[in-house]
């Protein structure tokens, strides 16, 4: 807003507030009440003018007006940033597009005003690590973005490995294998740009499948010659975080792609109403977003809306190494949201909420809605887990999502949690576990002093899974109390390594599993005759299930039939 402006609308607070007190207000002009000023006046000169009783109570009024002010328009301090990788200059003033700023450095040491934007150049890059320092506020919050046409603008923490190409730096380690110091784990590497894996074992590293390996602060890399000759480039993740957000709080971040980093892409700590969209998050990186506490400081009110989180790690064979958890909330991560997100291609779990000690502030009231989950390009992810201690993962919210073609069950534990209205179909036998992962999903609760009850699982369309579609494990601490409702259950057990062939709902022998409730489902395999529910030890119908004298498990009104479920054309 420009001084004329200011002055026009400063003075049009003071005619209304001051009313009779002021006289006349003169700046560069004739005292005229009645007339608004022109831009092209003179501001040189200004005076006021009162009545004689009447001076302290205006400089009162005047003091209020100033003081309200300031307070309630920060807004319209406001200024945009630009960044340009390639023509800018961190000694501009960074507040035009022909006189951008260059580099994350500088705005990690810059401070902003609430309702700043700060826009990064589309179609440049930017292999730095982003500590954003400011905060806005509810009226006015501080805007991440970009600007221009092509690609969104990449924030990475790839980047060449820093040393590689000295030979001095790599010493033999006999049998083509190679090694020099590494302080951390950089998780993921490539080598003439492509992406190579890691196998915890040094002496399994063949040049074939797996290229390196990081131990005891060594890496280790397979190579007939010292890497320095044999490579033209070789690179790995360089930072812990590629973007990271502290303690603050009312930030837009939108419209930009954040790859890399050896923990997370995207870590946001101790913040409040931090909104994420438009995004692409998680390439290269060990996981996409991490949401937690700080400094004892929950995270709340964060939406993670319309984002691609994709991993880009594309093995089909061996355990997957280097990548974890696309979206991770543990620790102090409450009253947030996650929807309308496409998350692929991870390594444990799609979305994880977790609170896995009695301290910390627990992961609750959060929703997860109408996101596409897949993991078909990976050997082992999960859609879901949830897991904690006594009402520190709870009142959680799961709903309208579609998980489809994963390789290991989703998890549910922790208490008065709500998984209702999902699509999860095709869950298989993931090839690096002996036993059978692929039910849909798994009242398991193994850790220390973790819980497993009053979670509802209802209206869930559960289908085409290796293993029974829910199975309630024996092993680890109680289940009970929760209900299964509503679900249609089809097509399920269809290649189990367990031993539970057409089998839809699994409840396993153990003292561990106490009452819990089982109402309304359908449960179907092609045979309505057959067996469809394992039940500690025996396998039954789902009309014996319903008519058991059984003094712990609760079970009415399920039908075993043929949902008809159809594809309509249009899909």
């Amino acid at each position: 807003m420009r001084s004329a402006e200011w002055v026009r609308f400063f003075c049009s607070l003071c005619s209304v507030e001051m009313g009779g007190i002021i006289q006349s207000f003169k700046i560069g002009c004739k005292p005229d009440p009645g007339r608004s000023l022109r831009k092209s006046e003179e501001l040189t000169n200004y005076s006021f003018s009162t009545t004689k009783n009447n001076g302290k109570m205006f400089m009162r009024h005047l003091l209020i007006i100033i003081s309200l002010f300031f307070v309630i328009t920060p807004g319209l301090f406001a200024t945009t940033y630009f960044v340009d990788s390639s023509l800018g200059n961190d000694s501009s003033a960074g507040t035009t597009i022909t006189a951008p700023w260059k580099t994350v450095h500088k705005i990690n040491n810059s401070y902003f005003q609430p309702g700043d934007s700060i826009l990064f150049k589309r179609d440049e890059i930017w292999k730095e690590y982003l500590n954003f320092p400011s905060s806005g506020n509810s009226g006015s919050p501080i805007v991440i973005g970009s600007y221009g046409g092509g690609n969104l603008p990449i924030i990475t923490g790839r980047n060449e490995y820093a040393g590689w190409n000295d030979p001095t730096n790599w010493q033999s380690e006999g049998n083509n294998i190679w090694y020099r110091d590494q302080s951390y784990n950089p998780q993921r590497m490539w080598i003439d740009g492509n992406e190579v894996l890691r196998n915890e074992q040094i002496d399994s590293l063949d040049g074939i499948r797996y290229m390196w390996s990081w131990e005891n602060s060594k890496i280790y890399v397979y190579s007939t010659a010292n890497p320095a000759v044999s490579f033209n480039l070789m690179e790995v993740n360089v930072f812990y975080d590629a973007v990271r957000i502290d303690n603050q709080n009312y930030i837009t971040l939108r419209d930009i792609e954040i790859r890399g980093g050896y923990a997370f892409s995207l870590a946001i700590r101790g913040c409040s109403h931090l909104t994420v969209k438009n995004c692409r998050i998680g390439s290269y990186a060990r996981q996409g977003i991490q949401i937690r506490d700080n400094l004892g400081i929950s995270s709340t009110y964060v939406t993670i809306g319309n984002c691609v989180l994709d991993s880009k790690f594309n093995f089909s064979y061996g355990k997957d190494k280097g990548i974890d958890d696309g979206i991770q909330m543990t620790t102090g991560a409450n009253d947030c949201i996650v929807k309308n997100c496409v998350i692929r291609d991870f390594g444990h779990s799609a979305i994880y909420l977790k609170a896995l000690s009695a301290a910390d502030n627990g992961v609750f009231n959060n929703k997860i809605f109408r996101n596409l989950i897949t993991g078909e390009n990976v050997t082992y992810q999960r859609g879901l887990n949830t897991d904690g201690y006594e009402n520190k993962c709870r009142d959680n919210e799961i709903f309208y999502n579609i998980i489809k073609n994963t390789n290991v069950r989703s998890q549910i534990n922790g208490n008065n949690n709500w998984i209702h209205h999902n699509i999860i179909d095709g869950v298989k036998n993931s090839i690096v576990k002996s036993w059978g992962v692929g039910q849909s999903i798994d009242l398991q609760c193994y850790g220390t002093d973790l819980v497993c009850h009053d979670n509802k699982i209802d209206n869930n369309l559960i289908m085409n899974c290796d293993e029974p579609g829910i199975t309630f494990s024996g092993n680890g601490n109680a289940k009970i109390n929760n209900y299964v409702r509503n679900n249609i259950i089809f097509n399920c057990g269809r290649n189990s390594k367990s031993g539970y062939d057409s089998i839809g709902i699994a409840i396993q022998n153990s003292n561990s599993i106490k009452t819990n409730y089982f109402y309304n489902n359908c449960v179907f395999n092609g045979n309505e005759n057959s067996p469809a529910v394992f039940l500690r030890g025996a396998f039954l119908t789902i009309e014996q299930f319903n008519t058991l004298n059984d003094t712990i498990d609760v079970a009415s009104d399920n039908i075993q039939k043929d949902p008809l479920l159809s594809t309509p054309d249009s899909l």
